[in-house]
């Protein structure tokens, strides 16, 4: 046992593996050590499947791909990216993969791990067709690690519950990153799995622990870049909320996710750069106008 006057809970998330997964071919991508032996293996065979279209999945595969292993995507939206861009976003998203030579499976979801006879990994689709290559890679959702909150005793939703300075309904202990769920002074309360928000909230706990009264008011953004494609992002990326979409030129666009009344909650910054904060102003004043909206980041 180790005691503690003071404890901050940072556990992170899980990675989620494919069903019948077993040996070290097939990787869930989260930690150091996975990269290391995924490079290993391509090194060796320069070819992988990755599996899921989301952020891990896609940055995944264009660094696989952007270094010369035949990387097959598998993925079940129609068009890549297209569960958190809209049409005219998410089809320059895929056109770029395929220009770099990723081989895309569309529309499908992997329903087990498989093991070829010759001992290559593989995975079984839903339609029942195989693919085989040196190494899968499972590029799919996390899980936050709630346990030791959950065995502690301590308020569990989403994820731990903690106040505006990150404490949790134990006055002794604090919880930061993947797990904690936060009152957002602008996105209301929320759990946020991205750098910037595990860097900041982090930093935050750590000064509350040491006995500062500050709160915990940023609203973290994040990013990807695949390719010669770079993106940053705040708040709530969903294709099915309305979008306003502003075309800069030169393959440049500020998208605003809106709710049902008209007000922005997320904003993508598709090559557009150092405007962050603007679109941070933008989701904390809310207008509703479009014609205001359309002015705001040029």
């Amino acid at each position: 046992r180790i005691g503690y006057g003071k404890l901050l809970i940072a556990t992170g998330s899980v990675p989620t593996q494919l069903h019948g997964a077993s040996g070290d071919r097939f990787i869930a991508m989260r930690s150091l050590a996975n990269y290391r032996r995924l490079r290993e293996l391509v090194s060796a065979d320069a070819t992988a499947i990755v599996v899921g279209g989301g952020f891990i999945g896609t940055e995944i595969a264009a660094a696989l791909a952007a270094n010369g292993v035949a990387v097959t995507l598998i993925f079940p939206q129609e068009v890549l990216g297209s569960a958190v861009f809209p049409a005219v976003v998410a089809d320059r998203f895929q056109t770029a993969y395929l220009d770099h030579g990723v081989t895309l499976v569309p529309g499908r979801l992997a329903d087990h791990a498989v093991v070829g006879a010759d001992g290559r990994p593989g995975v079984v689709l839903d339609d029942g067709s195989e693919y085989y290559a040196s190494v899968v890679v499972a590029g799919l959702s996390a899980k936050p690690d709630l346990r030791l909150g959950s065995d502690a005793g301590l308020e569990v939703n989403r994820g731990i519950v903690v106040d505006e300075h990150l404490k949790t309904s134990d006055p002794v202990i604090w919880a930061a990153g993947d797990i904690a769920e936060y009152p957002d002074v602008i996105l209301g309360r929320t759990r946020i799995e991205h750098v910037d928000h595990a860097q900041t909230s982090g930093a935050t706990a750590g000064r509350s622990m040491a006995g500062s009264e500050e709160i915990y008011d940023h609203t973290p953004f994040f990013w990807s870049d695949a390719f010669e494609i770079g993106w940053e992002a705040i708040g709530r990326l969903d294709a099915r909320l309305d979008t306003e979409v502003v075309d800069l030129g030169e393959g440049r666009y500020v998208v605003y996710y809106l709710d049902d009344k008209s007000r922005p909650v997320g904003v993508l910054l598709w090559g557009v750069w150092d405007s962050v904060d603007k679109a941070r102003q933008i989701l904390a004043e809310a207008p509703t106008d479009r014609a205001e909206l359309r002015g705001r980041i040029v």
